[in-house]
């Protein structure tokens, strides 16, 4: 009696740790994902970043309408799956690069600094949409 009450406990514990695995990932940034704005304008070359209502790709367009260009920087990153299956952004701002990664990112430059809901964040080039992964919380 005693082996099989061990051995149910045993089963109980392990059933919970495979249930909470399941379950979808809550972390600071998913709390409030409420982005202020899906558009960052930069101010000196008039290009919009546009965020699209997915949350997933960033389309660059100049002063005259023209797509620079459109990524999915999680992807083109080839970042591996982590806490959610398909992660979305939720914080997206203009902000200066602290990194120094030639020839895309240079200390000082204005990138786009974007956070994912599964608490990867990174930085974007302006220039090319590069992704520049800096790490997970």
């Amino acid at each position: 009696m005693q082996h099989l009450s061990a051995s149910v406990l045993i089963i109980f514990a392990m059933s919970v740790g495979a249930c909470r695995a399941q379950a979808q990932y809550v972390g600071h940034y998913t709390l409030k994902s409420r982005l202020k704005s899906h558009t960052l304008v930069d101010e000196e070359t008039g290009t919009r970043f546009l965020l699209d209502s997915s949350r997933v790709y960033i389309t660059a367009i100049d002063k005259n309408g023209k797509k620079l260009w459109r990524t999915d920087p999680y992807t083109a990153a080839k970042v591996e799956a982590y806490r959610v299956q398909r992660p979305i952004i939720v914080h997206f701002s203009l902000s200066k690069s602290d990194h120094d990664e030639k020839p895309a990112f240079r200390k000082g430059d204005e990138v786009i600094s974007v956070a994912y809901n599964n608490t990867v964040f990174g930085l974007i080039s302006k220039k090319t949409g590069a992704f520049l992964y800096l790490g997970q919380d």
